[in-house]
């Protein structure tokens, strides 16, 4: 094994448009990350059976736990996103405790050799390894268990420029979680969240004033930014997150194997793609490069 092997998930991520982009000059980490590193394009058709068409793809939970466990998900049990087995009425999101096979960071912990596994799927709540796990769900929930070691809390939290965990789970409002976004049918966002919100459709599309300001104040219009900020402001503000922390724990601790997981082409391919059809006409040509800017962003 290398000295130090560091591991980027990306989830989403379609090979051709990095390919054309890098071509176009527009992405020169990953363009250095072609010749100089190693990279796979993951295969994401379904494997359940009766469903393994290549018209349904492998949900995230399952391929990423696929990708760490190196086996199929009735080996290592994650199948979904939910868990029906805990319960059919309400199931909770699939947690570390259901994963039954050791994934990649278990096996070299097991060896002694740090690791340092930031929102990687299905690591919530974190579970002590030798290094740190910072929890897939960490700002998207209020119970423990968002990092391990749990005296790195306080450390983490400050390079995100906050007091407290409950203080900059409270700045988010409801860009904080994924399900709360899902769930809620208007955006009760407060002036923190409302402000980063307009800094993300501010990099991400050509907006004039007038569209900005009807997205953030006309009530006709709210459907839409709970699109935007589902499909965009959420995901961004997710990986802006983990990727702080991550560059952090690479940089403050000794380290064999390190891998950060990003989420943002995933969610903005799903809701862009394809001419943003979930947009109305007005606002889909302030948003026709999102998507490329989500790779820049990446890179």
């Amino acid at each position: 094994m290398p000295d130090r092997v560091m591991l980027l998930a990306i989830d989403g991520l379609d090979g051709g448009r990095v390919r054309a982009l890098v071509e176009a000059g527009r992405c020169p980490a990953l363009a250095r990350l072609l010749r100089e590193g190693a990279y796979a394009d993951v295969a994401v058709t379904s494997c359940t059976p009766g469903l393994a068409d290549p018209n349904r793809a492998m949900n995230s939970p399952t391929l990423w736990t696929t990708v760490a466990t190196g086996q199929h998900y009735f080996q290592h049990g994650v199948h979904d996103f939910s868990n029906m087995l805990d319960s059919i009425e309400h199931p909770p999101l699939f947690e570390s405790r259901h994963v039954q096979s050791p994934r990649i960071w278990d096996v070299l912990s097991s060896r002694g050799l740090a690791g340092v596994v930031v929102g990687y799927y299905v690591t919530h709540p974190a579970y002590p390894i030798t290094g740190v796990m910072v929890s897939d769900l960490f700002g998207e929930t209020d119970e423990a268990g968002v990092v391990s070691p749990p005296a790195l809390l306080g450390e983490l939290v400050g390079v995100l420029g906050a007091d407290g965990y409950a203080a900059y789970r409270a700045r988010l409002g409801t860009l904080g979680a994924e399900q709360t976004m899902r769930d809620t049918p208007v955006p009760s966002s407060n002036d923190d969240a409302m402000s980063l919100t307009r800094d993300v459709l501010r990099r991400f599309a050509d907006l004039t004033e007038q569209q900005a300001a009807s997205l953030l104040g006309d009530e006709g219009l709210k459907s839409v930014l709970r699109l935007l900020e589902h499909r965009l402001v959420y995901p961004y503000l997710r990986d802006d997150r983990m990727h702080r922390m991550f560059l952090h724990l690479v940089k403050s601790m000794d380290w064999r194997f390190a891998v950060c997981y990003y989420r943002i082409i995933d969610f903005v391919s799903h809701g862009f793609l394809g001419g943003a059809p979930g947009l109305p006409a007005d606002f889909r040509q302030p948003f026709n490069r999102t998507l490329d800017h989500a790779y820049e962003c990446v890179d």
